[in-house]
């Protein structure tokens, strides 16, 4: 869920000031950054990000799997300082859930700005004499986040439920690793209570799209 709210937070303003300039080396540039980002598969930047990370070979900076050290946390730490210490692991996780949605929804927030700021609407709203930062704050950027709202209805319960192969490949105790065991071990109990959550996340997700059309 962390890597989809730091995609967000990223791609708004980031598309909106690329909209602004479309055409530009800068809009050219990242438009090639995105193609190549949203082109290369998870699984392979994973091991990728390890094998730089995580190899002693290599850098070695980070951990390879899982939440925490294999011995677990001292039971004398914090709250507090069991979080920091999670920190690292967490980072690969979530660069590799993060970057392709990065890629998309940049894309998505330029090309509905531009193609909205078009419109004769705006236009209109120009003649009246409304500055720049007005039309794209009050008028575009309401009716360019209608798409954003459906990317995320579809999202969310991906970014709740997980994933199996970056859970597998991280070895991150979560449902997609859950999942993938319990296939492996014919548990499926377990495997259709995870699909019967995961139907109930989805249905989350599009009430929560339909206030955020509202709000929007």
């Amino acid at each position: 869920m962390i890597s989809i709210l730091i995609a967000y937070l990223i791609s708004v303003p980031l598309g909106l000031n690329l909209a602004l300039d479309p055409g530009s080396k800068k809009d050219r540039a990242y438009s090639l950054l995105f193609t190549i980002l949203f082109s290369l598969p998870g699984f392979w930047v994973a091991m990728f990000l390890m094998f730089i990370f995580c190899n002693p070979e290599m850098m070695n900076l980070l951990p390879s799997s899982g939440v925490m050290p294999t011995g677990g946390f001292d039971e004398s730490l914090s709250i507090s300082e069991k979080f920091i210490r999670t920190i690292p692991f967490l980072i690969i996780p979530t660069i590799t859930y993060t970057y392709s949605s990065f890629a998309f929804l940049t894309g998505n927030v330029k090309n509905s700005i531009a193609q909205i700021l078009q419109s004769d609407y705006i236009r209109t709203a120009r003649a009246e004499g409304l500055n720049d930062k007005g039309i794209l704050y009050k008028h575009a950027l309401p009716n360019a986040l209608l798409p954003l709202i459906t990317i995320f209805s579809h999202v969310f319960p991906y970014a709740i439920g997980g994933s199996v192969v970056f859970e597998t490949i991280f070895n991150i105790p979560g449902m997609g690793l859950t999942i993938f065991q319990s296939i492996g071990s014919q548990d499926y109990p377990v495997v259709i209570t995870i699909f019967l959550f995961t139907g109930m996340i989805t249905m989350v997700g599009f009430l929560l799209s339909d206030i955020l059309y509202a709000i929007a």
